[in-house]
Order: C-alpha cells, then structure tokens, then sequence
C-alpha cells in the first residue's frame, strides 16, 4: 500500500539490510474513491516494534506521479507532520518498545486520464509480506473497472460501484492499477 508507503512505505533505516527489521509493517486497508477526474486515497497502515527498545522511524511515503497523475493536490497524515521529499513524502513515527501503532493517510490527486494508480511495490522494501491488506475501490455507479487485482467481489450500491478485495501475506510484484469506462 500509498505504506505504498507502501501506495507503500519504505523503511529507511541503516543496518537492516541482512536481518529482519525492527518495526513490522503488517497490515494496510486502503480505499480509492474514483471520480471522472480525481482519486481520492485513504490509506490505514499498522505497524508494530518488535524490539524491547523505543524507537524513531522515518517512512517514505511514495505517490505514483507522471504526465497523467499529477502530485496530489491535498495530502494529510493524521496526526503527524510531513514534509515533501520528491514524489511523495516523509514523516516519522516513534515507537515504544513492543508497542504496535496505526498511521492514517489521505490525499487527493487530479487524474488526467482514465487510470488511476496506487503503489504497492514500495511494500517489498520491508523484505516481508504484508500478513493482511484489504481494498475497497469505488466509482459512480454504471463506471465498468478494471483493476490490476481480481476483486472478491463488486457490487452496485445506491450510487456507487464498489470492489472489494482482501490479501493475506501480500508481498506485491505489482501497483494496485484502476481503469474505467464511463457509461
């Protein structure tokens, strides 16, 4: 998952590279809201100390930017200050020892083609798989999506098209990729 920052977090902590890393990324639930003309990203990401020490963690959190996604025009980790850093942002989290935490993040980003993207592959950078990931993307109703994930299951309700989809021990080779045709 965005933990893409995974869309996908990076760790970014020396020394890490042969053994497992003291915080776990375990678990995300992500939820894209697609309009003719934007994706609205709300990311739920959790993670765990798994040392008996506090610890301060600095997560890159990237966003999929190119000539048809544009950086997203509203951004916000709840709870958290940010800062911009390339295409997507950095922010630290402090942990205590065995402590587990939850890190909210939304944003918005103007889309200027029918596709909207979501960066999962960052998450192999943990160098273990996620052990629970949930997604829920949603469009206007009568939109007919294509994701680059099977979904569980879609359905129409009220005014939305809704799919849904969950993953156990994701340890993503692909982004999370949504295309549609309007009716």
């Amino acid at each position: 998952m965005k933990l893409l920052f995974l869309p996908y977090l990076l760790l970014l902590l020396p020394g890490c590279l042969d053994r497992e890393y003291p915080i776990e990324f375990f678990k995300e639930e992500v939820r894209m809201e697609i309009t003719s003309s934007t994706v609205m990203v709300n990311g739920h990401y959790f993670f765990r100390n798994r040392t008996l020490e506090k610890k301060l963690v600095k997560l890159y959190y990237p966003f999929p930017v190119d000539e048809y996604h544009l950086y997203p025009d509203s951004v916000d980790v709840k709870g958290m200050n940010f800062k911009r850093v390339g295409d997507g942002l950095v922010f630290l989290l402090e942990m205590g020892p065995r402590e587990s935490t939850d890190v909210k993040v939304a944003y918005r980003q103007a889309l200027l083609t029918n596709h909207a993207r979501y960066i999962l592959t960052s998450a192999r950078e943990w160098g273990e798989p996620i052990a629970a990931a949930l997604f829920i993307v949603t469009a206007p109703r009568g939109y007919e999506l294509t994701l680059s994930y099977r979904p569980d299951s879609v359905a129409e309700v009220e005014e939305k098209t809704i799919c849904y989809f969950v993953r156990n021990d994701l340890f993503p080779e692909k982004e999370l990729d949504v295309w549609w045709e309007k009716p």
